[in-house]
């Protein structure tokens, strides 16, 4: 039986009028779509992966921001996970897709598996040769320390079933995550998301829950050099770290830069008062939802399990 394609050209223009987001980003934006919806419902990968990052902030939770350079996956503590087994978990040979890890570059960082340049062709109709296309994967091996029913991941330019249940981060854990990556990567997507989370999903966010699983996690990977290098050895001076004031200055100084890479927002979002394309609405939503929890961990001098 002939498989449908990936996508067609038509629900990629449909996708690109209403968001504004140029049609190349958008056909990288459905080929990760495709890349979970098949290991979220095949037998062998469907309850390895845990969707996490920008890419289950977009799907699942419906941010304006999208995620198209990567795709984020945690993967319980395994020790028999390594990237031959990662390699042979992700190769894809269908009629309407083909991903082929052993050709992209691989390495581990801090207990993160990354997957660059990997060859991912989708067969797309009306999109031609467009749909060869390489991908970047991550995987980090750690407990989900806050156990969330399956989300619904949708993506409204797969043909097909394009709504589907995944394993996913709660917003707690995601907002944790992004707590604890800003402060560790300074990363702009980053900061963005966590004014995002505080923005739209507030209703969904226990501050005091999300600091329990910051000071787990910090516990669990304070090894990590990115705290090392700035010398943040406990959750004190995690917390002040936060909201150093030299790196939200140059976040503020690189935000503009930043709104055609890691900050591609939909036409939508961009139209909004409170926009999170504009630094300022950004600082202040973080500065006030987050300082609680800031509060929180700067009185903490040990995880509390």
């Amino acid at each position: 039986m002939t498989q449908e394609p990936v996508t067609t050209q038509e629900l990629i223009n449909a996708f690109t009028d209403e968001s504004g987001i140029p049609g190349e980003q958008a056909l990288l934006i459905v080929a990760r779509a495709a890349l979970v919806r098949y290991l979220a419902t095949t037998e062998l990968t469907a309850e390895r992966f845990v969707l996490k990052g920008g890419t289950l902030l977009h799907h699942v939770y419906n941010s304006p921001r999208m995620s198209f350079k990567d795709i984020d996956l945690a993967h319980s503590p395994d020790p028999e996970l390594n990237i031959p087994k990662i390699k042979e978990l992700l190769t894809v040979r269908t009629d309407v897709m083909t991903i082929l890890p052993d050709q992209g570059h691989w390495e581990v960082d801090d207990d993160i598996f990354k997957g660059t340049r990997v060859p991912f062709t989708i067969k797309a109709r009306g999109v031609g040769n467009k749909g060869r296309l390489t991908v970047s994967v991550s995987f980090r091996t750690t407990e989900q320390l806050d156990p969330a029913p399956p989300a619904l991941f949708y993506c409204a330019m797969l043909a097909g079933r394009n709504r589907f249940p995944v394993k996913a981060l709660s917003v707690n854990e995601l907002a944790a995550e992004k707590f604890l990556a800003w402060t560790a990567k300074r990363f702009s997507k980053h900061y963005a998301d966590l004014a995002l989370i505080a923005r739209d999903l507030r209703e969904q966010v226990d501050r005091g829950r999300v600091a329990d699983l910051i000071a787990d996690k910090f516990e669990r990977e304070r090894g990590y050099r990115g705290y090392a290098s700035q010398g943040i050895r406990d959750l004190p001076a995690l917390a002040a770290a936060f909201r150093n004031t030299n790196e939200v200055t140059k976040a503020r100084k690189a935000w503009k830069s930043q709104l055609s890479q890691d900050l591609v927002l939909s036409s939508r979002e961009t139209a909004r008062d409170n926009s999170v394309s504009e630094f300022a609405n950004v600082d202040r939503i973080v500065a006030e939802f987050w300082q609680s929890t800031v509060d929180d961990l700067s009185r903490r001098h040990t995880s509390r399990h």
